[in-house]
């Protein structure tokens, strides 16, 4: 054993990277940890220390129980130190190299652990540009965490190009990474993408060329693989999802995590994948970009809940309201954080953001009502008004009536006639 600052850590690393090593540590309570270490003589390199006091400043800000929680960081003789909890369980490459690869089912449970983890990174305005499954660990119990955050980009402070900057792992990166250009959000979607057909089959969508150009090119010009190509029992479903998450053009893949979502759970049944959310009995409340926009709030996420109306019979609905903030949301006195709760429309719930921020229910009421409107316009008044007859219908009627008025003015002729004869 060796010891840095505080801690004991063992004396070989248990990961290497191009940009430091990983060891196991213990803190002096006995707590099992791991501590990231950049070594002095890379710490001297500017852009490399930058990069490692983003991954530092990144995991401040981030808290969710599919992102690996950041405990310390400190400096140690010219050395850079950050001290992370340690997971036990396998990544993905590991776990797929050990059990072979994943049933569709259990593939789609886990992407959508990933995927809310991603929602929560994408809506602090970072980028994690180093989607990989070396990078993604699978607990012991059997859900998901998120590693190393070292190459992370932060929308906030930067426009996102990357111009002649290939960043990222080059099997994994989007086609705009390939070629220098312009990222965001959008492609780590890419990479997510990559990691489900991965899942899938045990193999590398992008396989590895003779060189990092040719790989990149191979991303840019060549066809993505097809999954019945490798599983034939993989469903249409889950290839059509591949193919909107691994566009080449970044307008036509899906513009959010939650749109990924949305469209993975969407040919799913009960007995295969959790239940998605209608999206048109859905309003999201938030920040921003919302249904529903509430007072701006430090401690209120942009998109801090979601929640979904489902009528049932008895004359009143139940709600499915979904947390997705990192502070949580107290409802009816009970503290949710990233999973859902039932109400009923039989008395209004007590809601408040992050334990804070008070949501009126009626505000809620009235954004679905908006939201059936708009969807659902009512025909323009008519007032009492009869509709007016069919064409046809309406010339007999006319017809009709010119008959008639005939008939009356010969009756009328004959009886002025009589008259004047008997006069």
């Amino acid at each position: 054993m060796a010891k840095i600052s505080i801690y004991n850590i063992q004396d070989e690393p248990i990961g290497e990277g191009g940009m430091g090593r990983v060891f196991k540590g213990y803190d002096p309570q006995g707590n099992c940890v791991a501590i990231k270490e950049m070594r002095a003589e890379l710490t001297i390199d500017a852009n490399l220390r930058a990069f490692f006091h983003r991954e530092i400043n990144t995991l401040k800000e981030l808290e969710h129980p599919s992102i690996v929680k950041m405990y310390a960081s400190f400096e140690e003789r010219g050395s850079l130190y950050l001290v992370m909890e340690f997971i036990e369980g396998k990544s993905i490459e590991q776990y797929i190299r050990h059990h072979g690869c994943f049933s569709e089912s259990e593939a789609v449970r886990l992407i959508k652990e990933l995927l809310a983890a991603m929602r929560h990174i994408h809506e602090r305005g970072f980028v994690h540009r180093d989607i990989k499954p070396s990078n993604i660990m699978v607990r012991s119990d059997g859900t998901i965490c998120l590693l190393d955050f070292g190459i992370v980009k932060d929308m906030k402070k930067s426009s996102g190009f990357t111009v002649n900057q290939v960043i990222g792992t080059t099997g994994y990166m989007s086609p705009e990474q390939a070629n220098g250009l312009s990222i965001d959000h959008r492609s780590d979607i890419y990479a997510l993408g990559c990691v489900l057909f991965y899942m899938l089959t045990g193999q590398h969508a992008i396989q590895k060329q003779a060189s990092d150009y040719d790989t990149r090119m191979s991303i840019i010009n060549n066809a993505f693989p097809r999954l019945k190509s490798i599983n034939s029992t993989l469903s249409n479903h889950i290839q059509h999802v591949l193919d909107r998450a691994t566009d080449k053009n970044m307008m036509r893949r899906f513009q959010s995590c939650r749109e990924f979502e949305l469209e993975l759970c969407g040919g799913a049944t009960a007995t295969d994948y959790s239940s998605p959310m209608n999206a048109n009995n859905v309003i999201s409340v938030g920040k921003m970009n919302c249904d529903l926009i509430v007072a701006s709030h430090p401690r209120v996420s942009r998109h801090h809940l979601d929640i979904e109306e489902q009528p049932i019979t008895g004359g009143y609905n139940i709600y499915l309201i979904r947390d997705r903030s990192t502070n949580g949301t107290v409802i009816n006195g009970e503290l949710v954080r990233n999973r859902e709760i039932r109400v009923t429309s039989t008395s209004s719930p007590s809601i408040y953001l992050s334990g804070e921020v008070y949501l009126d229910w009626n505000s809620v009421v009235s954004a679905f009502n908006k939201k059936r409107t708009t969807a659902n316009p009512l025909p323009h008044s008519t007032g009492s008004v009869a509709p007016h007859a069919p064409i046809s219908q309406a010339a007999k009627g006319g017809s009709n009536i010119g008959i008639v008025i005939v008939v009356v003015a010969v009756v009328a002729i004959i009886a002025a006639v009589l008259i004047i004869v008997n006069s």
